[in-house]
């Protein structure tokens, strides 16, 4: 007879230690007490407004990979800049994707000239349904990705800040106050923490190693979204989520690091 597991709701047989979809070891986390007996810690905030979709994309679990789709070597060969295309799982289970929209010819020579810097429309969706879209003007120093529902409904902003020693982000939510911030340490620059408005670290981003020739000759990056103990809403979950491709874009477009 098969049974769900207490921390992302993905079937599982009775028997079963650990959870195949997203790798959490049951009686442990059934130990952890009540919050974490929950599919995830957005149970007391009301997801009704939202598509059904967006929750299963970024209510069913805590930990998110977002795994860059990689170019194939006649691209790499000819230095050819791919529509970049992400992979989004829970554990090994591929719950959805996240690819550039808008592929004109302008578009084109935008990611050939302007690189990292260039605008973006990405759409995030899952099965059959976009649940998300991410669009960023054309910079020269400060990003600014905007993130909303396809209805147009802004949900928060992702705003790349001045940072001396680390790298910075302010998570700007839809009534335009900073509900988070996000701090690179110094010495480890694959690192992105998070943290609430009392300054308390609460969740992370970091980028995976990829092995060796992913990470020398292709742009592909993958990434950890560990929402970790902060009670966040549905639109700043999806702020948080979107930040992870903001970094990507950032930081390790075209396989090198921007300033």
């Amino acid at each position: 007879m098969a049974a769900f597991c207490p921390k992302c709701d993905s079937e599982i047989e009775r028997s079963m230690a650990e959870c195949p979809a997203c790798g959490v070891i049951i009686a442990k986390f059934q130990q952890r007490g009540p919050r974490a007996a929950t599919a995830a810690t957005v149970e007391n905030h009301d997801w009704d407004a939202y598509d059904p979709a967006m929750r299963h994309v970024l209510g069913s679990s805590d930990q998110l990979f977002i795994q860059q789709h990689a170019r194939n070597w006649l691209e790499i060969l000819l230095n050819w800049e791919q529509v970049n295309q992400y992979f989004i799982q829970i554990g090994q289970r591929q719950i959805g994707y996240i690819e550039e929209l808008n592929v004109s010819f302008l578009r084109t020579l935008s990611r050939l000239f302007l690189g990292s810097h260039r605008p973006l429309d990405v759409a995030v969706v899952t099965g059959n349904t976009q649940i998300l879209e991410l669009r960023r003007k054309f910079f020269f120093f400060f990003s600014n990705l905007e993130v909303m529902t396809t209805r147009g409904t802004v949900l928060g902003r992702v705003q790349r800040r001045l940072g001396i020693i680390n790298r910075r982000y302010d998570l700007i939510d839809e009534h335009g106050e900073v509900f988070a911030t996000i701090r690179s340490p110094f010495f480890r620059i694959w690192t992105f923490n998070i943290f609430d408005r009392d300054d308390n670290k609460v969740g992370m981003i970091s980028k995976k190693w990829s092995g060796f020739l992913k990470e020398a000759f292709t742009d592909a990056d993958n990434f950890l979204v560990d929402f970790g103990s902060g009670d966040w809403s549905p639109a700043q979950r999806a702020v948080i989520f979107a930040t992870a491709i903001s970094i990507d874009f950032d930081f390790f477009e075209n396989n090198q690091q921007s300033s």
